[in-house]
């Protein structure tokens, strides 16, 4: 039997969503007056929050305070945008790690917990859970991306996606483990048509976790395309057998379903083959044409990406010949 991409999968559309994503990182360097280390001119003259033809709804932080306390210091995650065109489109946006704080929870909180998403089942990765339960929706500002303040009340999930005919969500690397738990929530909780489009994601939960997502993909998840590099080690992090950072207990990881390979080339791996513009490269490389990969393409692609399967759990555009 022969491999093909999942259905629909197109490249220049993932480009598009890449692009969505890339603002988000824009976006957080302005909100942090991060040194201007992208050329000129400085990334503030140009970058676009939301993209052009996107109406700007809300804005996505998570509080980073390590204050058992109550301390408070938001960190802009991403945003929500509407389609100008029809604003029942919404594009959800997550930015991948950036800082101290986000990598402890992506490397050292690495055990399992229950999934935080209401009606789901399976354990995922502690960090990236713990991540997903502090993220708090607030309309933004007129004209600016100033953080919430503490006496601000959050928006919650159903009413940022109430009316909605339709939501993409996308994310890089830890945003595109965020963006998979967000899928999820939506499709179990909001009940409204929801698909992703995901770069970089590291494996996000259990086995019971990603069969309860593959299941619904076709039916309450219209469609989930994983994008991986070939030549990037996180897509298989955490491994399907994996030990947490100074623990003997043995932790179960499968990747979810949707898998689309690219091929940055293996001069990405000077340029770090995990950045968002290399995979971009690798979605060039494809082309827009609809995809029907060569089973040699897979290994050249792919195969350091290959999501991990149990007994029947293969889905039937990853089947190889």
């Amino acid at each position: 039997m022969g491999w093909s991409y999942p259905t629909n999968f197109n490249a220049s559309t993932a480009i598009t969503y890449a692009n969505f994503v890339q603002q988000a990182y824009f976006q957080y360097y302005v909100a942090t007056n991060t040194p201007q280390s992208f050329g000129y001119p400085p990334f503030s003259t140009f970058i676009q929050v939301p993209p052009t033809g996107y109406t700007l709804t809300y804005n996505l932080w998570y509080n980073e305070s390590l204050n058992p306390f109550g301390g408070w210091a938001p960190a802009y995650f991403g945003y929500v945008c509407a389609s100008q065109a029809n604003p029942k489109q919404l594009v959800m946006v997550i930015r991948g790690t950036e800082n101290g704080e986000e990598w402890t929870d992506d490397i050292f909180d690495s055990m399992q917990e229950a999934c935080p998403v209401a009606n789901s089942t399976g354990l995922v990765h502690e960090g990236f859970g713990s991540i997903y339960k502090g993220l708090l929706y607030y309309t933004p500002p007129s004209g600016s991306f100033v953080p919430p303040t503490k006496q601000q009340t959050p928006v919650p999930l159903s009413q940022v996606v109430a009316g909605a005919q339709s939501v993409m969500v996308t994310g890089h690397s830890l945003g595109a483990a965020l963006a998979t738990l967000l899928t999820l929530d939506i499709a179990l909780n909001c009940k409204v048509p929801v698909s992703s489009y995901n770069f970089a994601s590291p494996t996000v939960g259990d086995p019971t976790f990603a069969a309860a997502f593959n299941a619904m993909i076709g039916n309450l998840i219209g469609a989930n395309y994983r994008v991986a590099n070939g030549v990037d080690p996180v897509p298989n992090q955490p491994s399907s057998v994996f030990y947490a950072p100074g623990s003997s207990q043995e932790l179960d990881y499968m990747q979810v379903n949707g898998y689309c390979p690219v091929d940055s080339g293996l001069l990405s791996l000077v340029s770090d083959p995990h950045s968002l513009s290399n995979y971009v490269i690798g979605l060039t490389n494809l082309g827009s044409s609809t995809l029907e990969a060569k089973p040699g393409q897979r290994q050249r692609a792919g195969l350091r990406a290959i999501p991990r399967w149990k007994g029947n759990a293969v889905e039937a555009e990853e089947q190889v010949a």
